[in-house]
C-alpha cells in the first residue's frame, strides 16, 4: 500500500506542474506492472534517474536554467 501511495504522490506532484512530464513515469510504471522484467525495468529507471541527480551538482550543462550572469543591483 505504501508503495502505490509514494507513485500516486510522485504522479500527482508531477501532473501539477507538468502534464507532460506526468506521462513518462506513467508510462514506467504501467510497464513495470505488466511486463515480466518489470522490477529490472523500475531499476535500469531508477539508476537513470539517479545519475544525472548526482551528477548536477559538479556539471553545469545538467543544469541550463541555473546558468547565466545576476542581475545587477547598482540601483540599490
Amino acid at each position: 500500500m505504501a508503495k502505490r501511495r509514494g507513485r500516486r504522490s510522485v504522479l500527482v506532484k508531477l501532473g501539477v506542474m507538468n502534464v507532460a512530464a506526468m506521462a513518462g513515469p506513467a508510462v514506467v510504471i504501467f510497464v513495470a506492472k505488466l511486463w515480466s522484467r518489470g522490477p529490472l525495468l523500475a531499476r535500469a529507471v531508477g539508476v537513470a534517474f539517479l545519475a544525472p541527480a548526482v551528477l548536477a551538482p559538479f556539471q553545469d550543462r545538467l543544469l541550463p536554467g541555473l546558468q547565466g550572469s545576476m542581475p545587477s543591483m547598482g540601483g540599490m
